[in-house]
């Protein structure tokens, strides 16, 4: 007797859920901006092609990430947030560096960069 094939739906619940969230949110921004995208068949499968969207930088227009969560899923451990596009001007403890990290978390950059401490 064999063991049963895998779906590839063997993430944590937690994770294939927010997996889901974004294929939704991708697959919606993909069709108002006329860009074309699979149908992956599992969680595994939509990690995978948002993935190679991201590294390819071919995200729909608009797209985010509501969490580093979310840009950690779709890499796996593979996952290498991009640079800071800028550094922040505020200063720590303030709601102006909050705000701009939780930006930086949305375009699946790195929090912190060098010129932050400068």
């Amino acid at each position: 007797m064999t063991a049963p094939r895998s779906t590839g739906d063997d993430f944590a619940p937690l994770r294939a859920a927010r997996l889901r969230a974004m294929w939704a949110r991708y697959c919606e921004l993909a069709d108002a901006a006329g860009m074309p995208h699979c149908k992956p068949r599992s969680t595994e499968g939509m990690a995978s092609a948002l993935c190679h969207a991201y590294r390819a930088d071919k995200l729909p227009p608009g797209w985010w990430f509501a969490s580093s969560l979310e840009a950690a899923d779709i890499g796996g451990e593979d996952y290498t947030p991009r640079q800071p596009q800028q550094p922040c001007p505020h200063r720590a403890g303030t709601a102006g560096r909050v705000a701009t990290l939780a930006e930086r978390a949305s375009r699946g950059e790195e929090l912190w960069c060098e010129e932050d401490f400068a």
